[in-house]
């Protein structure tokens, strides 16, 4: 299991890095105006994803199932896989015919014109159905643990989906050209994953057949992740939809350039979460009850001292780490008065999933569902009267808001119903808020003799932001003593991975 932990934290890396290189490249080759129907596509593309995250869910939990045979797994697959290329047909085909009525009501007037823009949704409406398909088989490489081949994968195509669509961009710096290479390059991965997913499955003949004798049993648990997808997605996809309804494609860009940094950080914690819901499910599915609680809490209070610590770098060099990244004052001011509050709702929920995964593991979601409805009482009010009355900031103040109070209600209900609920004060005192608290002021002062050393090179002000970060951590481990609970980790992992 390390290993894949590893290999999905060099994934999830390059997932951030990749970000980090290429928006400003495509920014500069496009102009900003171009990338903002980028962004725009973006969104609908994690609107559709909604989807994918039920599937994918489901297919790892069913693979990674230590109770049944390898010809059942083979079936489950089967049937998974039609269902969700029946689903992802239909869902981009309604984008396909009703791209001019996308274009039109959302896209303003830019150097692309809007029949343009049309062809470039088309274009765009093929290449999701590729990718999210991708992200099916990438499940189903996580339900196996064989997470070193999709990452491995995974990266090789990034590399060529978004870094080499830049030499095209380069002689032909056009949007068409830009969504026509991206189509062509999902096209053939799609059957590169399927090729591997098929070995893996020793699934040696194409099986295009729904069996709901074989997914009756799971669809309940499908559709119970269907709709805390849908909840979620609507929790933070809302905010981007009202954006782009009540304030310019310019704004609905800079504000999703803030969640693209936020979001690294809510990222920090899903390579191992991934790695970890097949050993979690091992462990639920054979009642070693004891070893679940052990691994769960050793991983946990480790990932809340590095989401701490990103969360306040992130919060007090914002501007600094936009203008870096992006070369563009105008852009890194307009950006990070969203990325100050963003930062904290995208770090507080990302704690949320170790909890999921105890979830899944044991195949109960309602308590997903009941929270995610409290949840949608909440947010669309409040996310419509915030940017109504008080404007685009206040909708990033009020996501983070709710996102705190969602998780701290879900931490203390899936903690006292599936773990150790003696522990809940502990746990939310010691091993969250007090972690927060340390790397704040930590932070904050080192934000303070950063300002009084007067930094300007920009070089120098990331090495100072990243060392102040790297020492921050290092005092937190010794402080709570997290370097012995890694050797344990290590222990209790190549343990479970012999019972395994």
């Amino acid at each position: 299991m390390i290993k894949n932990i590893f290999a999905n934290f060099f994934g999830f890396f390059w997932g951030v890095v990749s970000n980090f290189l290429f928006i400003p490249i495509y920014i500069n080759l496009l102009g900003f105006e171009n990338y903002s129907i980028i962004t725009f596509t973006l969104l609908i593309i994690s609107f559709i994803s909604i989807i994918e995250n039920g599937l994918s869910s489901t297919v790892s939990r069913e693979l990674a199932r230590s109770d049944i045979s390898q010809q059942r797994k083979r079936k489950i697959f089967n049937s998974l896989e039609s269902f969700y290329f029946v689903l992802i047909f239909v869902f981009c085909l309604i984008l396909f015919l009703f791209s001019k009525t996308l274009a039109f009501n959302f896209i303003e007037p830019t150097s692309l014109n809007l029949d343009d823009a049309s062809i470039c949704i088309r274009i765009f409406s093929l290449e999701i159905m590729f990718n999210l398909i991708i992200r099916f088989y990438v499940g189903a490489f996580n339900g196996l643990e064989k997470q070193v081949k999709a990452n491995f994968l995974i990266i090789l195509w990034s590399i060529f989906r978004n870094g080499m669509v830049i030499l095209v961009l380069y002689f032909f710096p056009e949007l068409i050209y830009f969504f026509s290479f991206q189509l062509f390059v999902s096209t053939f991965f799609f059957l590169v994953f399927k090729t591997h997913i098929d070995k893996e499955l020793i699934n040696n003949s194409i099986n295009f057949k729904i069996d709901f004798k074989i997914l009756k049993p799971i669809l309940g648990f499908t559709f119970g992740i269907l709709l805390i997808s849908i909840i979620s997605s609507v929790s933070t996809l809302l905010d981007r939809i009202l954006i782009s309804n009540y304030f310019s494609i310019k704004d609905l860009a800079y504000y999703t350039l803030a969640v693209s940094i936020s979001s690294s950080v809510y990222f920090l914690t899903k390579p191992i979460s991934v790695a970890i819901l097949p050993r979690f499910t091992k462990l639920v599915t054979s009642e070693a009850l004891l070893e679940l609680n052990s691994l769960f809490y050793l991983i946990f209070s480790f990932s809340v001292i590095i989401i701490s610590t990103s969360m306040w770098s992130i919060f007090f060099y914002s501007y600094q780490i936009l203008e870096i990244w992006t070369g563009n004052k105008l852009i890194a001011q307009n950006s990070s008065v969203f990325l100050k509050f963003l930062v904290i709702g995208y770090s507080i929920s990302s704690l949320q999933h170790f909890f999921y995964d105890i979830v899944v593991a044991n195949k109960n979601v309602k308590i997903n569902n009941i929270i995610g409805v409290f949840t949608m009482i909440i947010v669309i009010p409040a996310y419509y009267l915030a940017i109504k009355y008080f404007g685009s900031i206040a909708l990033a103040i009020t996501f983070s808001l709710i996102q705190i109070i969602i998780t701290i209600i879900y931490i203390f209900y899936v903690n006292k119903i599936y773990l150790n609920k003696n522990i809940a004060i502990k746990l939310f005192i010691v091993d969250i808020i007090l972690p927060f608290i340390i790397s704040f002021f930590l932070i904050y002062f080192s934000k303070i003799m950063f300002d009084f050393l007067e930094i300007k090179n920009n070089y120098v002000t990331l090495v100072f932001c990243v060392l102040t970060a790297f020492f921050t951590i290092l005092l937190l481990l010794l402080i709570y003593g997290k370097l012995i609970d890694v050797k344990k980790i290590l222990t209790l992992t190549i343990k479970n991975k012999i019972h395994g």
